[in-house]
C-alpha cells in the first residue's frame, strides 16, 4: 500500500475510524519512511459542532507534529447548483482537495462495517454484483488500511489508548437510509451472528471477483460485436451470449451512448434487452435522451434527438421542445408553458413532511422533485414504450389514455412533459408518483401551462 518516501494524505474527520487511521499511520511512518499529511473537511452543514470538529483535529495534528489542511466548503449549496446529493457533492470536494495536496498515497478510513452497509444498501435498492462488491482495499491512489477491522475494534484500539474520537449526530438520524442500516438492521444481524458484519464484508470481496471476471468477459464480447460510429451504438445479435455477460454489455452500450453512467438502472438494460425478442423496428426511450431500437439481428443506440423523425408517433412525429429550468417555452400545439425552480430550506422541507396538502392541487399549475429527473425534460407528443409512475409501478401511456377516454383523434395530438420514456406529466390527466413533492425534495421545479 505505502512505498519508501510516499506523501500519505490521511482524510481525518474526527470520528472513531479516522482517529484510528491518523494513529496508526503515525506509528507506522518513521518505520516505513513515509510523509504523513492530515485534510480535513468542514462541510458546512452542522454549524458549530462541525468547528468543534475542525478545531480537535487541528489541535490532536498540531501535538503529533503532523501538518493538516483544513478545506472549508458550503456542501449544501455545491449540491443544489450540482444537482447533487450532499453525500455525493461533500466526496468529490475531499477527493479534489486530497488531489491538489500533491498525495502519492490518499488513506482513508472505510472498514469491514461500511463495507457491509455498502452491500447491503446497494442490495436494498436494486443494484447488481458491481454495486453489491466489496470496495477495494487499494484503487490507484486510494488506500483502505481498515477494510479488515470492524466498528468494534476500531472503537476498542481507540479505547484502549485513550484516544477521543468526535460524534456526527447526524449519523444517529435513522431516516436516512444508510443511518437506518447502520444502526438498525447490522445490530440486529449482530445478535445472530457476532460476526455479521466481517462475514458481509467477505461476501463482497467474492462478489467483487466475480464481477471483475465478469466485466472482463463482457469486454471481450463488446470488441467482437459491437460497432461506434459516430455517436451510433450498434450491437450485432447473431448469436446471443450467456444473459448475463450480455447485461454487461447492452449497459455499456447504453453508457457510452449516454457519455454518463449515473442513472441508470437495471430496469432500463432490462428494458433495451426486451427489444431483442421483438420485431424490427420496435424501440425504447432511456434517460440522457438516449433511443434503442431494434433493426433486423441488431440493436442500434443513438441519442434520440439527434434523429426526430423517427422517434415519434402520430402526426406530429419529429417535433419537441426542451423545457428550461427557468423561463417559458412554447410547445407544437402553440401553448406556453412557463418553467421556475425553488431551492427549499431544511424548515419548509420539514413543514412539507408532516403536511404534504401545502402543494397545491391546481390543473395547470404543477409542482415537482427537480433532482428526481435523470435526462433532458422536453415537451413532445406519445411515443412508443411512454409510461408513468403510478403508486406500486408503472403504467403505459396508451393505457392511462384508453381509461381517461381519451378520443383516439387527440392521443396523438396531445402534449406530454417527459424524460425520456418516463412522463411527468399528462396535463389535465395526471403526474408521475416518481416525481413527486415530498418532505426529501430540496428543489421544486413548478410548471405552469399559461394558456390551457
Amino acid at each position: 500500500m505505502i512505498s519508501p518516501g510516499d506523501l500519505v494524505v490521511a482524510g481525518v474527520s474526527g470520528g472513531a475510524d479516522s482517529m484510528c487511521l491518523l494513529f496508526l499511520l503515525s506509528e507506522l511512518r518513521e518505520k516505513l519512511n513515509f510523509e504523513l499529511k492530515v485534510v480535513h473537511v468542514n462541510h458546512g452543514i452542522r454549524g458549530e459542532a462541525a468547528n468543534a470538529d475542525e478545531i480537535y483535529v487541528t489541535k490532536i495534528c498540531s501535538e503529533m507534529d503532523i501538518p493538516c489542511e483544513v478545506i472549508r466548503s458550503n456542501i449544501p449549496e455545491i449540491a443544489r447548483e450540482k444537482h447533487l446529493t450532499e453525500e455525493e457533492a461533500g466526496r468529490i470536494v475531499r477527493y479534489e482537495a486530497f488531489e491538489k495536496s500533491g498525495a502519492d498515497r490518499i488513506a482513508v478510513a472505510h472498514h469491514a462495517d461500511d463495507v457491509a452497509e455498502t452491500m447491503l444498501f446497494q442490495l436494498f435498492r436494486g443494484s447488481g454484483l458491481r454495486g453489491a462488491g466489496a470496495i477495494r482495499p487499494v484503487r490507484d491512489k486510494v488506500i483502505r488500511p481498515l477494510l479488515e477491522f470492524t466498528r468494534e475494534e476500531i472503537e476498542e484500539y481507540c479505547r484502549s489508548r485513550q484516544i477521543e474520537w468526535r460524534t456526527d449526530a447526524t449519523n444517529e438520524d435513522i431516516e436516512i437510509a444508510r443511518n437506518r442500516i447502520r444502526n438498525v438492521i447490522l445490530p440486529e444481524a449482530k445478535k445472530i451472528n457476532p460476526g455479521a458484519a466481517l462475514h458481509l464484508s467477505e461476501a463482497a470481496e467474492r462478489l467483487r471477483e466475480a464481477e471483475e471476471y465478469i466485466s472482463g468477459q463482457a469486454d471481450k464480447l463488446y470488441g467482437e460485436i459491437v460497432s461506434e460510429n459516430q455517436g451510433t451504438i450498434t450491437m450485432e445479435l447473431t448469436e446471443i451470449p450467456p444473459k448475463i455477460i450480455l447485461e454487461y454489455v447492452v449497459k455499456r452500450c447504453i453508457k457510452t451512448a449516454a457519455g454518463s453512467e449515473k442513472d441508470i438502472t437495471a430496469v432500463h438494460v432490462h428494458d433495451a434487452m426486451a427489444l431483442i425478442d421483438r420485431q424490427s423496428g420496435r424501440g425504447v426511450d432511456l434517460p440522457y435522451d438516449v433511443r434503442v431500437r431494434k433493426e433486423f439481428n441488431s440493436l442500434i443506440f443513438e441519442k434520440a434527438y439527434e434523429n426526430n423523425s423517427q422517434n415519434f408517433e402520430g402526426e406530429n412525429a419529429g417535433n419537441y421542445a426542451k423545457a428550461p429550468e427557468n423561463g417559458e417555452t412554447v410547445s407544437e400545439d402553440g401553448i406556453r408553458w412557463s418553467f421556475e425552480t425553488e431551492c427549499l430550506s431544511p424548515e419548509r422541507r420539514s413543514e412539507l413532511d408532516k403536511n404534504p396538502s401545502l402543494i397545491p392541487v391546481l390543473t395547470y399549475t404543477k409542482w415537482f422533485d427537480y433532482d428526481k429527473i435523470k435526462g433532458t425534460v422536453v415537451l413532445r407528443t406519445r411515443r412508443a414504450g411512454d409510461r408513468i409512475a403510478i403508486r406500486g409501478g408503472h403504467r403505459k401511456i396508451k393505457d392511462i389514455f384508453i381509461e381517461k377516454k381519451v378520443p383516439a383523434e387527440e392521443r396523438d395530438r396531445l402534449i406530454l412533459l417527459a424524460d425520456g420514456s418516463d412522463i411527468i406529466w399528462i396535463p389535465g390527466i395526471r403526474i408521475s408518483e416518481d416525481h413527486k413533492v415530498t418532505g426529501a425534495t430540496k428543489k421544486i421545479w413548478k410548471v405552469s401551462i399559461k394558456n390551457g
